[in-house]
Protein backbone atom coordinates (compact mmCIF):
# COMPACT_ATOMS: atom_id res chain seq x y z
CA UNK A 1 0.00 0.00 0.00
CA UNK A 2 2.92 2.82 0.60
CA UNK A 3 5.15 1.78 -2.96
CA UNK A 4 2.41 3.29 -4.79
CA UNK A 5 2.36 6.66 -3.33
CA UNK A 6 6.25 6.49 -2.95
CA UNK A 7 6.63 5.72 -6.70
CA UNK A 8 4.06 7.88 -8.11
CA UNK A 9 6.60 10.31 -9.40
CA UNK A 10 9.16 7.56 -10.93
CA UNK A 11 6.03 6.20 -12.53
CA UNK A 12 4.48 8.87 -13.99
CA UNK A 13 8.04 9.97 -15.77
CA UNK A 14 9.11 6.65 -16.63
CA UNK A 15 6.02 4.99 -18.49
CA UNK A 16 4.72 8.42 -19.14
CA UNK A 17 1.40 8.16 -17.51
CA UNK A 18 -0.78 10.82 -16.77
CA UNK A 19 -1.74 11.76 -12.62
CA UNK A 20 -5.34 10.53 -14.07
CA UNK A 21 -3.74 7.16 -14.69
CA UNK A 22 -2.23 7.10 -11.42
CA UNK A 23 -4.88 8.34 -9.95
CA UNK A 24 -6.88 5.17 -11.42
CA UNK A 25 -4.66 2.83 -10.33
CA UNK A 26 -5.26 3.57 -6.63
CA UNK A 27 -8.67 4.23 -6.73
CA UNK A 28 -9.52 0.50 -8.54
CA UNK A 29 -7.19 -0.90 -6.03
CA UNK A 30 -9.17 0.50 -3.41
CA UNK A 31 -12.39 -0.33 -4.69
CA UNK A 32 -11.46 -4.00 -4.81
CA UNK A 33 -9.81 -3.98 -1.57
CA UNK A 34 -13.73 -3.00 -0.31
CA UNK A 35 -15.36 -5.25 -2.89
CA UNK A 36 -13.00 -8.50 -1.92
CA UNK A 37 -12.90 -8.18 1.76
CA UNK A 38 -16.19 -9.86 2.54
CA UNK A 39 -15.63 -12.86 0.21
CA UNK A 40 -11.93 -13.68 2.11
CA UNK A 41 -14.69 -13.27 5.45
CA UNK A 42 -17.25 -15.52 3.97
CA UNK A 43 -14.47 -18.09 3.07
CA UNK A 44 -13.12 -18.63 6.29
CA UNK A 45 -16.39 -18.27 8.43
CA UNK A 46 -17.64 -21.11 5.24
CA UNK A 47 -14.43 -22.97 6.43
CA UNK A 48 -13.27 -22.91 2.15
CA UNK A 49 -10.26 -23.09 3.75
CA UNK A 50 -8.31 -22.37 7.39
CA UNK A 51 -7.34 -19.09 7.90
CA UNK A 52 -3.79 -20.19 7.91
CA UNK A 53 -4.28 -21.10 4.34
CA UNK A 54 -6.15 -18.08 3.30
CA UNK A 55 -3.75 -15.41 5.26
CA UNK A 56 -1.12 -17.26 3.15
CA UNK A 57 -2.78 -16.94 -0.21
CA UNK A 58 -3.32 -13.36 0.38
CA UNK A 59 0.54 -12.72 1.42
CA UNK A 60 1.58 -14.70 -1.60
CA UNK A 61 -0.49 -13.22 -4.32
CA UNK A 62 -0.35 -9.87 -3.38
CA UNK A 63 3.82 -10.35 -3.11
CA UNK A 64 4.19 -12.23 -6.44
CA UNK A 65 1.63 -9.77 -8.15
CA UNK A 66 3.92 -6.42 -6.43
CA UNK A 67 6.59 -8.57 -8.16
CA UNK A 68 5.09 -8.28 -11.49
CA UNK A 69 4.39 -5.13 -11.40
CA UNK A 70 7.98 -4.36 -11.59
CA UNK A 71 8.00 -6.17 -15.19
CA UNK A 72 4.76 -3.34 -16.60
CA UNK A 73 5.55 -0.83 -19.30
CA UNK A 74 1.85 0.02 -19.71
CA UNK A 75 -1.08 1.38 -18.40
CA UNK A 76 -3.31 -1.62 -18.79
CA UNK A 77 -1.71 -4.36 -17.29
CA UNK A 78 -1.04 -1.81 -14.51
CA UNK A 79 -4.79 -1.58 -13.41
CA UNK A 80 -5.20 -4.95 -13.75
CA UNK A 81 -2.46 -5.82 -11.28
CA UNK A 82 -3.50 -3.24 -9.00
CA UNK A 83 -6.60 -4.81 -9.16
CA UNK A 84 -5.76 -8.24 -7.53
CA UNK A 85 -3.43 -6.69 -5.28
CA UNK A 86 -6.18 -5.13 -3.66
CA UNK A 87 -8.10 -8.18 -3.69
CA UNK A 88 -5.25 -9.68 -1.87
CA UNK A 89 -4.23 -7.27 0.82
CA UNK A 90 -7.63 -7.35 1.69
CA UNK A 91 -7.52 -10.73 2.89
CA UNK A 92 -4.28 -9.75 5.52
CA UNK A 93 -6.04 -7.71 8.15
CA UNK A 94 -9.32 -9.55 8.85
CA UNK A 95 -7.87 -12.82 8.53
CA UNK A 96 -4.87 -11.84 10.63
CA UNK A 97 -6.78 -10.60 13.45
CA UNK A 98 -9.24 -13.33 13.44
CA UNK A 99 -6.39 -15.79 13.77
CA UNK A 100 -5.11 -13.65 16.72
CA UNK A 101 -8.66 -13.55 18.32
CA UNK A 102 -8.69 -17.14 18.39
CA UNK A 103 -5.90 -17.84 19.57
CA UNK A 104 -4.62 -15.14 22.26
CA UNK A 105 -6.34 -14.97 25.89
CA UNK A 106 -8.22 -12.06 26.11
CA UNK A 107 -6.30 -10.47 28.95
CA UNK A 108 -3.07 -10.07 26.61
CA UNK A 109 -5.21 -9.31 23.17
CA UNK A 110 -5.17 -5.78 23.62
CA UNK A 111 -0.97 -6.12 24.16
CA UNK A 112 -1.15 -8.74 20.43
CA UNK A 113 -3.03 -6.45 18.86
CA UNK A 114 -0.49 -3.49 19.12
CA UNK A 115 1.88 -4.88 17.94
CA UNK A 116 0.49 -6.11 15.12
CA UNK A 117 -0.80 -2.88 14.43
CA UNK A 118 2.74 -1.66 15.14
CA UNK A 119 4.24 -4.35 12.73
CA UNK A 120 1.97 -3.01 9.50
CA UNK A 121 2.65 0.38 10.45
CA UNK A 122 6.36 -0.75 10.29
CA UNK A 123 6.44 -2.45 7.53
CA UNK A 124 4.10 0.79 5.52
CA UNK A 125 6.93 2.86 6.81
CA UNK A 126 9.71 0.44 5.26
CA UNK A 127 7.68 0.31 2.25
CA UNK A 128 7.25 4.06 1.90
CA UNK A 129 10.91 4.64 2.64
CA UNK A 130 12.72 2.00 0.49
CA UNK A 131 10.42 2.74 -2.70
CA UNK A 132 10.82 6.81 -2.15
CA UNK A 133 15.28 6.32 -1.61
CA UNK A 134 14.82 3.97 -4.88
CA UNK A 135 12.14 5.11 -7.02
CA UNK A 136 14.03 7.97 -9.37
CA UNK A 137 17.35 6.59 -9.18
CA UNK A 138 18.95 4.05 -11.20
CA UNK A 139 20.10 0.33 -9.33
CA UNK A 140 21.89 -1.97 -11.16
CA UNK A 141 20.71 -0.69 -14.82
CA UNK A 142 17.31 -0.71 -13.62
CA UNK A 143 14.67 1.85 -12.67
CA UNK A 144 14.62 2.15 -8.41
CA UNK A 145 11.01 1.78 -8.55
CA UNK A 146 11.17 -1.94 -10.01
CA UNK A 147 13.80 -3.22 -8.10
CA UNK A 148 11.93 -1.38 -4.87
CA UNK A 149 8.34 -3.39 -5.94
CA UNK A 150 10.42 -6.72 -6.86
CA UNK A 151 11.78 -6.44 -3.31
CA UNK A 152 8.56 -5.88 -1.38
CA UNK A 153 7.03 -8.18 -3.19
CA UNK A 154 10.02 -10.97 -2.34
CA UNK A 155 9.30 -9.69 1.10
CA UNK A 156 5.64 -10.33 1.09
CA UNK A 157 5.99 -14.16 -0.43
CA UNK A 158 8.80 -14.63 2.28
CA UNK A 159 6.45 -13.17 5.02
CA UNK A 160 3.68 -15.97 3.79
CA UNK A 161 6.00 -18.61 3.71
CA UNK A 162 6.77 -18.25 6.90
CA UNK A 163 3.16 -17.79 8.42
CA UNK A 164 2.54 -21.06 6.64
CA UNK A 165 5.04 -23.08 8.45
CA UNK A 166 4.60 -20.70 11.70
CA UNK A 167 0.77 -19.47 12.33
CA UNK A 168 -1.21 -22.09 13.58
CA UNK A 169 -5.36 -22.04 13.02
CA UNK A 170 -7.27 -23.44 15.54
CA UNK A 171 -7.45 -27.37 14.89
CA UNK A 172 -4.99 -27.60 12.49
CA UNK A 173 -1.15 -28.96 13.08
CA UNK A 174 1.41 -26.60 11.66
CA UNK A 175 3.21 -28.77 8.36
CA UNK A 176 6.67 -28.76 10.45
CA UNK A 177 5.08 -29.79 14.18
CA UNK A 178 6.09 -32.81 15.06
CA UNK A 179 3.77 -35.43 17.08
CA UNK A 180 5.34 -36.18 20.67
CA UNK A 181 5.82 -39.86 21.03
CA UNK A 182 3.43 -41.81 22.56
Amino acid sequence: MALLPSALFALQRDLNLTLEALATMSMLQAVSSCLFAPMWGIMADRQVASKRVLLVTGCIIQGLVTAMLARVDSLAPLLVLRIINGAALASLGPISKSILAESVEAGRRGRIFSWLGAAVDFGRLLGAFTCTQLASRQVLGMQGWRVAFFLMGSLAVFAGSCAYLGVQDRGERLPLQVQAAS
